[in-house]
């Protein structure tokens, strides 16, 4: 991993604060079903790089691969 991914997650944590400064943040806070959902997303969102094609269209079939290998549930399989 490198620092790429772990600044994607501490700018969802920062997202996900329902108090913040910025309205339109705490409006995507406030849409949030699932925090755990979103920082999964957050850290495997480039995860098509270096793969053929497009990689946000790769990194959703892996990520939804990751997701049922690793036997989250049908729901934040979908959300991520």
């Amino acid at each position: 991993m490198d620092v790429h991914l772990w600044r994607a997650v501490e700018e969802t944590l920062r997202i996900a604060q329902r108090d913040s400064p910025e309205p339109p943040l705490a409006g995507v806070a406030a849409e949030l079903d699932s925090l755990d959902d979103a920082l999964l997303a957050a850290l495997l969102h480039d995860i098509g790089k270096g793969w053929p094609g497009d990689h946000s269209t790769v990194g959703a079939q892996l990520a939804r691969a990751f997701c049922r290998r690793a036997q989250f549930g049908p729901r934040t399989t979908a959300t991520v």
